[in-house]
């Protein structure tokens, strides 16, 4: 009988989210900003030197919690619990330090990937797609580590792609992080922006996915700094049939269409990611994808001979030949007015007494829900549940763009995670 009923509202369910999709488009100040794409920024002699360089350092854990690399001040607005296992709420990760369970920094990015599929409507359960966007790789805030990074990072090419983003009043670069990123074969890249930076406000004191909402809602238009990053790949697979290449895919319209650049050994990118909606592509989507469990500690490790995924015990698990794996390095600066301005940022948000403090933030959403009627007092807003209030501002201001290949662009998959009795018949079909 439920599942009658269940099948009888999916039309239903189909008007609603087509609904949904008109109602979220992507909001004009992050529309028609430069986008640079060089198909030779490197040339075979340095992508050469970077595989290299990956060999020599080895070992890349997955990228699933950056707060590894930081810390923050604020790593939740109050939602967070003692940590159990697993934790209560299906949207709750374990903290850093594994004491709490809370939102993961990115929850805008992970609510809109599980909900669609990503860009090219996946459907499939919460471990498949979880295994699809944990790739591997290091951040590194010193860029005189690396001889050949740092001679390719201000050669010409790099520089003037770099310059050719930020606003014409802000042509001071400051850089401030580069990393390596290595792909498996079927993995992608869900529909994202960048880590934003704010005077006042920045990842050092507030979780991203606030920032992101922060970028969304145009509310801090006047804190806003402009950004680079310039995306260059240097992997050797020359055997990738095109509709397997994981093109490099951004949204600069306000419908969500996507345009697309080739990502082929040698091609870079550069784009203001932390304004522009950008994604990726499955890479080899044929290929099986790795089997990757969520929280745990994986890394990709390089044994003299090919590259081995490995369980956080150093298990192999599977064996992976070089050109198979994409492999790209990234450069992020922010865009300032000289260097006078950047040292005053301080890399940090500014003057201490020119911070922003986390109620003020929520408040002044809360002021912005009351005038979209989303809430009936900012009191009323204020005194939520925390959750509750962090899933609302993802909802209401993050406008990631939902398919457009599809007639149902929702993934019904995750159907079994979120209600359990529908298990035997979604697995018909997933």
């Amino acid at each position: 009988m439920r599942w009658t009923l269940g099948l009888a509202a999916l039309p239903l369910i189909a008007v609603l989210m087509a609904a949904l999709r008109k109602a979220h488009p992507i909001p004009p100040h992050m529309q028609n900003h430069p986008m640079i794409y060089d198909p030779q920024l490197l040339s075979p002699a340095e992508t050469s030197s970077l595989r290299q360089l990956l060999r020599e350092m080895a070992t890349f854990p997955t990228n699933g919690n950056d707060l590894k690399f930081y810390s923050t001040r604020h790593e939740h607005i109050g939602e967070a619990v003692p940590f159990q296992d697993p934790c209560p709420h299906h949207f709750f990760v374990p903290s850093v330090d594994r004491t709490q369970c809370l939102l993961p920094g990115r929850i805008d990015i992970a609510r809109h990937y599980i909900a669609t599929g990503g860009p090219v409507s996946l459907r499939e359960p919460f471990a498949t797609l979880a295994g699809r966007v944990q790739s591997f790789g290091r951040y590194h805030f010193e860029f005189g580590e690396y001889p050949i990074v740092s001679k390719l990072f201000s050669s010409g090419k790099f520089q003037a792609a770099a310059a050719a983003v930020c606003p014409p009043d802000k042509q001071h670069l400051d850089p401030f992080q580069f990393n390596f990123i290595l792909q498996l074969p079927g993995q992608t890249v869900p529909a994202h922006i960048d880590g934003a930076y704010f005077w006042g406000a920045t990842r050092f004191q507030f979780p991203q996915w606030l920032l992101a909402a922060m970028v969304f809602s145009g509310l801090w238009q006047h804190r806003f700094v402009d950004q680079v990053q310039v995306v260059a790949y240097f992997h050797n697979s020359t055997d990738v049939p095109p509709g397997e290449r994981g093109d490099f895919l951004f949204y600069r319209q306000a419908d969500g269409e996507a345009e697309r650049k080739v990502p082929i050994p040698g091609a870079g990118s550069a784009i203001d990611g932390s304004k522009t909606v950008h994604a990726a592509d499955v890479y080899r989507m044929s290929a099986v994808p790795p089997n990757i469990t969520t929280g745990a500690q994986h890394a990709l490790v390089w044994n003299q001979t090919w590259w081995n995924l490995e369980s956080a015990e150093g298990e192999a698990i599977r064996a992976y030949g070089e050109h198979e794996i994409r492999m790209s390095i990234v450069y992020r600066a922010r865009c300032f007015k000289d260097a006078e301005e950047s040292v005053r940022y301080g890399g940090r948000g500014g003057p201490e007494d020119d911070m922003l403090e986390l109620d003020q933030i929520l408040e002044r959403f809360c002021e912005d829900l009351v005038t979209k009627k989303q809430s009936d007092s900012k009191e009323g807003c204020m005194s939520m549940p925390r959750a509750d209030l962090a899933l609302l501002l993802v909802h209401t201001y993050v406008a990631y763009p939902v398919p457009k290949n599809v007639i149902f662009p929702w993934n019904y998959c995750m159907l079994m995670k979120l209600a359990p009795w529908t298990t035997p018949l979604v697995q018909l079909v997933c």
